[in-house]
């Protein structure tokens, strides 16, 4: 007779001498979490069933959220960094990278 399949359970033990640690957030990260928090209660939240079911495209909120958080000027920063940190000749145009994959 063929019985219900038996589930086991496998404990891992930590290595000896392993402690887990908390990572500890600055006030800053707490302060970036908050905020995005007040952001997805406001912005998302109250749309989530028009944005989940399609009614809604999400195009609008990802503006908003860009804008709060200054996505965008952060992009602009590091990509300006990026150019400033590749070697030219002056006057030169930036040369096109090419990516493997």
């Amino acid at each position: 007779m063929l019985g219900a399949p038996q589930s086991r359970v496998l404990a891992i033990q930590p290595p000896a001498g392993y402690a887990a640690q908390m990572i500890e957030w600055s006030e800053t990260h707490l302060a970036i979490r908050d905020a995005f928090r007040r952001f997805v209660e406001t912005e998302i939240k109250p749309k989530l069933t028009e944005l989940e079911h399609g009614d809604m495209p999400p195009y609008d909120v990802l503006r908003k959220m860009v804008a709060t958080f200054g996505l965008a000027d952060m992009a602009r920063m590091r990509f300006a960094a990026d150019l400033a940190r590749e070697p030219r000749e002056p006057g030169a145009a930036p040369r096109e990278r090419k990516w493997s994959t």
